[in-house]
């Protein structure tokens, strides 16, 4: 006979859906065929006995392989690897059963139907179900044994599965600890880089003049200029006039302001526009020769910062630096009469580069604008990027961190180090332009280097800086 299991088998896979109902209809067609074979060749009665015990032997067999036990629930490749073993430890009892029923086969299919039934005997009938049953036995053993195997394996399974989850979830929780971390480090780095300078400033050494609040005490290099600070105010009346006298404070990146005496040469970028508004009268001038008051720059240095991209063998930085904002008088041009404009003076003290920026209104009927920004730059000899090759707009926003709005204008470069916005003069650009230079705090003037490496130039407006532009441009 042919064997049961390989048919069934190919028979229920030949099907989409595998469920229990398939399956019991697949076994009960293949009951009703094993009768209709027994009743046509006229099989005594222990032949069909032991045919349909075959049967019902590989319907088992098959059943158990198609529907495990409930504990034996794990990964398929667990699965895969016992039905493996399965089919080995049963592959010699199936090839020895299949012999059989092909040499039955073969008996049934060769003889008449009288034949087949004279020449089975009850003596070899008998001796052939022993065998049967014999096989059968030996199928049970290997289907416990593979059962218990299977059992224990599934067991080791679980507990390795379970241990190294232990070790993966530590694993998680420890990266996303240290990514939180990390990120909280990084969406902060502004503040930490602020309390570091702060307490930097508060453990440097500062002793308050006594009739100068407004000084700080320089270097202990500088004792001729600490010598001048503290002088009392009969020895200050002495000094030159005011007209010819050059003042030399400088502002510290911190905000601090030192003083290293008399300057040699001609002034520098924005020399003598520095002094605080508010200095006591101890270090004034007599009050005959007091500059005008358009001359009187804001008190307090306000923080700037350059920021450079990376580009080629250079890594990126970010430098600290300091602006002074004032109110100038300045006339547009010749022959015209003075008018109030707002000066930016930006110094870094590291790469040396000053700029020196210039706010007022246009009066040139001739020009489409309604206000001016003149930025005239000042690079040291030697300057990495070479000179300012172009400024591409400005930007005001309301802190060092956010995007910002540029104003509604045109830049144009007029030479090398000086360029011009030219602001638009429609009345609602001038709207919006005037309320962005009047409400935000922050200005961003990105610009780019001779060697195409790009910058970005951040400056604070502050207190100083807001009143200038309250004087010069008016309030909200």
């Amino acid at each position: 006979m042919a064997d049961f299991v390989a048919v069934l088998k190919k028979t229920i896979d030949a099907q989409a859906d595998k469920s229990p109902e398939l399956r019991q209809r697949v076994y009960a067609k293949a009951r009703a065929t094993i009768e209709q074979k027994l009743v046509t060749a006229n099989a005594s009665q222990a032949v069909a006995v032991r045919q349909r015990n075959i049967l019902e032997d590989a319907i088992a067999e098959v059943e158990a392989f198609y529907a495990p036990p409930a504990a034996a629930a794990a990964p398929d490749p667990v699965n895969d690897a016992l039905e493996d073993f399965l089919q080995e430890a049963n592959q010699g009892v199936i090839a020895t059963r299949a012999h059989h029923d092909d040499d039955d086969d073969a008996a049934f299919s060769a003889a008449p139907a009288a034949e087949r039934h004279d020449h089975v005997s009850e003596p070899d009938e008998d001796a052939s179900f022993s065998a049967d049953r014999s096989g059968d036995w030996k199928i049970d053993r290997a289907k416990e044994k593979a059962q218990a195997r299977r059992s224990e394996y599934i067991e080791r399974s679980a507990v390795k599965e379970k241990r190294s989850y232990k070790g993966l979830i530590a694993g998680l929780v420890a990266l996303l600890v240290l990514g939180g971390a990390g990120y909280g480090v990084w969406a902060n780095k502004d503040k930490i880089q602020e309390l570091a300078s702060s307490l930097g400033r508060n453990d440097a050494p500062s002793t308050p003049a006594s009739g100068d609040a407004g000084t700080t005490t320089p270097p202990p290099a500088e004792n001729h200029a600490t010598d001048q600070q503290t002088t009392p105010p009969p020895e200050h009346q002495a000094q030159p006039p005011a007209g010819e006298q050059k003042l030399t404070q400088r502002l510290m990146p911190d905000g601090s302001e030192t003083d290293e005496g008399p300057a040699s040469g001609a002034p520098g970028l924005g020399e003598g526009k520095s002094t605080a508004a508010s200095t006591p009268s101890g270090s004034q001038a007599t009050p005959g020769e007091q500059p005008p008051a358009s001359q009187q720059a804001v008190a307090v240095g306000q923080q700037a910062l350059l920021y450079e991209e990376r580009g080629g063998t250079e890594s990126g930085s970010v430098e600290k630096g300091n602006v002074v904002w004032s109110v100038i008088q300045e006339s547009p041009g010749d022959g015209q009469p003075e008018e109030p404009a707002v000066r930016g003076t930006v110094t870094m003290p590291t790469s040396n580069l000053q700029l020196k920026m210039t706010i007022r209104k246009n009066t040139d009927q001739s020009i489409p604008a309604s206000h001016l920004i003149e930025m005239v730059f000042t690079v040291p000899d030697g300057f990495t990027g070479g000179v300012i090759d172009n400024v591409q707009r400005i930007t005001f926003k309301d802190t060092e961190q956010a995007a910002g709005n540029p104003l509604i204008a045109v830049p144009s470069k007029i030479a090398d180090n000086f360029f011009i916005i030219w602001l638009n003069d429609a009345r609602t650009a001038q709207d919006t332009n005037l309320s962005l230079m009047r409400r935000l705090q922050w200005i961003d003037i990105p610009v780019s280097y001779r060697n195409g490496r790009r910058a970005l130039i951040s400056l604070e407006k502050g207190v100083p800086g807001e009143k200038a532009f309250t004087d010069v441009l008016g309030g909200n």
